[in-house]
């Protein structure tokens, strides 16, 4: 028997490693209230930030680009009640993926094994969650977090999504997304960049009255490719003209762009380059920023080998050479602010 048993445990250690799971996530940063919006009778009523929209039927449809079994997750849960006369419900078209109770409130859900759903190319999944209730009221709660999850297909996303549809509504017309146009001819998308620690919320977020934090983002910046980095700020410090700042950086020495903050203000009033570690004389202007509200930063890695910097679609006009095997950063300091992959 020990004999036995020792062989099997050398076995497991020879074994390849299991690849691990895909995960898309679909609403990152975004509470989704579902329900007929009789919040207050909850259990756990915490929609206070949620979406604003309110409906029984919550909907994302996506395709995967070859045969494989998904499942899906959803990382945070609120408000689910055991009553008799309601019921929420997962599903993948037509197919219960799992019916959420009351323990699984703060706790999160993800699909057993056993209920792995067969996909194929070329066909149009709608993934639903929805609160189910007859007669009378139905079961307010909310959602956020959710994601398909594969063993190797690559799941696309499609448009629009996700929705909230109100009873008898029908389901509006899928589309792919359009394709995201590199900042310089010759990068593709680099895909998802958030640290895996920051996945579930979709979102990166600094507080004014700590440290400065730097985030070093999910991989390098490979030649050829470029990102795009959605920043919002929504207060400054009243440090010094250089102590409110967010910098997009490139390399291990710290070498980007910085975007400065005046005391208090939350438009920048200047633009700065690190090389290096150390600020350089170039800077430049951002003349068209959305205060209070999201903006567009793309950083890219082109062609001809150097790094260039994109602000609401306008090159800023100060190139940075950088070298291969680039980390791929963010760091900021004395802001209120937050970054997304995606607004929201």
């Amino acid at each position: 028997m020990l004999r036995s048993a020792a062989a099997l445990f050398i076995a497991a250690l020879l074994a390849p490693a299991m690849a691990p799971a895909k995960i898309y996530y679909v609403n990152q940063g975004v509470k989704y209230h579902l329900g007929d919006g009789h919040a207050v009778a909850s259990h756990d009523a915490l929609f206070l930030d949620a979406y604003p929209v309110v409906g029984p039927r919550w909907v994302q449809a996506f395709t995967v680009d070859r045969e494989d079994t998904v499942r899906v997750r959803v990382d945070h849960i609120w408000g689910v009640d055991d009553c008799a006369y309601c019921k929420d419900m997962i599903f993948i078209d037509d197919r219960p993926m799992a019916r959420l109770y009351e323990e699984n409130n703060h706790a999160g859900f993800a699909t057993p094994p056993q209920l792995s759903m067969h996909v194929v190319p070329g066909h149009v999944y709608t993934l639903r969650i929805e609160s189910e209730g007859s007669p009378g009221p139905i079961d307010d709660f909310a959602v956020e977090g959710v994601a398909v999850e594969s063993d190797t297909a690559e799941v696309q996303m499609l448009q629009p999504g996700p929705v909230i549809l109100q009873a008898q509504q029908p389901m509006p017309e899928f589309h792919a997304p359009a394709p995201v146009v590199g900042p310089c001819e010759g990068t593709k998308d680099a895909g998802d960049w958030m640290p895996p620690a920051a996945r579930s919320r979709g979102t990166l977020a600094w507080d004014p009255t700590l440290d400065p934090v730097l985030w070093r983002l999910s991989a390098p910046l490979d030649a050829g490719s470029f990102a795009r980095v959605f920043l919002k700020v929504d207060s400054a410090s009243q440090g010094g003209m250089v102590d409110q700042f967010f910098e997009v950086l490139l390399g291990d020495a710290g070498t980007g762009w910085v975007l400065d903050f005046a005391p208090g203000q939350t438009k920048p009033f200047m633009g700065n380059v690190k090389v290096g570690g150390r600020y350089r004389s170039d800077h430049f202007q951002v003349t068209d920023w959305n205060q209070g509200g999201w903006n567009e930063l793309q950083v890219a890695r082109c062609p001809d080998g150097q790094g260039r910097f994109w602000v609401n679609g306008k090159d800023v006009g100060v190139p940075l050479a950088v070298s291969d095997g680039s980390a791929f950063r963010v760091r900021s300091g004395g802001l209120k602010a937050e970054v997304a992959e995606k607004p929201y």
